[in-house]
């Protein structure tokens, strides 16, 4: 849940009436909005919006301040009992998942005055699914398919399916006291709230890299230009013996099975003379890669010089993400009707927050020719053998024709504790031009530690030696 109001740019948020410490304000790139998901939708009470700050108001946002009342036990009339549960269904993870919550709350009056007591418990848990398909950056290509083909075009350099699980678990917890002397000057509450999030999820992905040309690093103005021009050969061209690419109207490109041009030398796969030099061989003792230059080429070359090609690259992807985060706060706050003019507003608050989280990736790759149909609803692909690469028998099924390509983790262990106090005293004046005189202090003490580490992405060598 996100608190925001329409106009309002970066409004300061408050959780019963204070400014509560959220996990989302212990990470290195703190949020200026915070998120409210941590509190359930059973203890919502009303949301105050302040367009203009008052005195009182110091910690203010830019725009305003948003405050979302919680629930008390005085807020009922009596007693007060309701519960609720029910099921959620995902169409893609086939799976059903419960939401249950239970609330209760009541009042006494007794000759110490009247008493209250109030709890809550809630529990979520949601496991979802999604699909998706995914173009890396389309390159410009100007006069780069001969006289037949479009004058501009437009060529992906990569096509990733994307298959994604998400299991998300959220427990809420929720107590409060409060008791009013008979005398009705006396109002002492107490407060403590506890949300526990989890959410874990995986993503599989498969795709082909290296179709069209690779404009990484470059100016989105970057144009790839044919005969000759700018960056001319990353240009790809069909594999052989396969026809030619097609495109729309548009110049986008439609259909055509791909290979990375060699003409000029951009590859290097090792010597002539069928050496390994460390690339790697098949299950025959071949080295994988035949090496196909414009001034040589080994016997096992497919083409001819200088118009020697290569099959781009296809690859498989899988990501786990752990995330807990944990914040609880106690709180007590206590009002005084001194007199029939003057009264007073004690609170305190103590809040402690915990994020852990666990990310890891692992990319491992293989060659091989793919044709790619984006003519339809949806693009799709078909694989065959790869044009020059020796892959040992069995295709993309066999272990022995992947490698390791990279891996990527991250860990986060950040905590932060807060203690606040606020006092406040307002004196009733009642003039012509005056109505009341207010007075107040704040205090506060947080203490976090932010232990982030950097999203650690490294190529995985396949070299041994210096």
């Amino acid at each position: 849940i996100t608190c925001s109001v329409r106009l309002w740019q970066r409004p300061h948020v408050k959780v019963g009436g204070r400014y509560p410490l959220a996990p989302g304000e212990i990470v290195v790139t703190s949020v200026l909005e915070m998120s409210l998901a941590d509190v359930t939708p059973e203890l919502m009470a009303g949301v105050d919006t302040y367009k203009n700050q008052t005195g009182e108001m110091i910690e203010g946002g830019i725009a305003g301040t948003i405050n979302l009342r919680t629930r008390v036990p005085f807020d009922a009339t009596g007693q007060l009992f309701q519960d609720g549960a029910n099921m959620n269904y995902n169409d893609f993870s086939k799976k059903w998942t419960p939401d249950a919550n239970v609330f209760y709350s009541n009042r006494w009056e007794t000759g110490a005055g009247e008493f209250g007591i109030m709890g809550n418990v809630a529990y979520s848990r949601v496991v979802t699914a999604s699909q998706g398909i995914q173009y890396g950056r389309s390159a410009i290509i100007d006069n780069g398919f001969g006289p037949d083909g479009p004058e501009t075009a437009y060529v992906p350099y990569s096509i990733n399916f994307l298959d994604n699980e998400y299991d998300r678990r959220r427990l809420g917890i929720a107590a409060a006291a409060q008791w009013r002397s008979s005398d009705r000057k006396w109002l002492a509450t107490l407060q403590f709230n506890r949300s526990t999030y989890k959410n874990r999820w995986e993503e599989r992905s498969f795709g082909a890299f290296g179709l069209g040309p690779d404009l990484y690093g470059l100016g989105v103005r970057t144009r790839v230009v044919g005969a000759g021009g700018n960056l001319d050969e990353r240009i790809p061209v069909p594999a052989p013996g396969t026809p030619e690419f097609t495109f729309d109207s548009d110049g986008n490109f439609q259909s055509g099975t791909f290979n990375r041009s060699n003409a000029e030398n951009s590859f290097w796969w090792g010597n002539t003379d069928g050496t390994n030099v460390g690339f790697g061989v098949n299950d025959q003792g071949d080295p994988m890669f035949n090496a196909c230059y414009n001034w040589g080429a080994t016997p096992t070359c497919e083409g001819t010089a200088p118009n020697f090609t290569y099959a781009p690259e296809v690859g498989t992807g899988s990501r786990m993400n752990n995330n807990k985060n944990m914040t609880q706060d106690f709180a007590a706050n206590l009002k005084w009707e001194a007199t029939d003019r003057l009264r007073f507003n004690f609170d305190g608050q103590y809040v402690d927050s915990e994020i852990d989280n666990y990310d890891i990736s692992v990319e491992h790759h293989s060659f091989a020719n793919v044709f790619l149909d984006a003519s339809g609803r949806y693009p799709r692909i078909e694989l065959s053998a790869p044009t020059n690469v020796n892959q040992s028998d069995g295709f993309l099924a066999n272990p022995n024709n992947w490698y390791l390509r990279s891996v990527m983790d991250h860990l986060e262990e950040s905590e932060g504790q807060q203690w606040s106090f606020r006092a406040d005293g307002e004196y009733d004046i009642d003039t012509n031009w005056l109505d009341s005189l207010k007075i107040g202090a704040r205090y506060a003490d947080r203490d976090q530690t932010v232990a982030w580490s950097t999203y650690n992405w490294g190529a995985t060598p396949t070299c041994e030696g210096t």
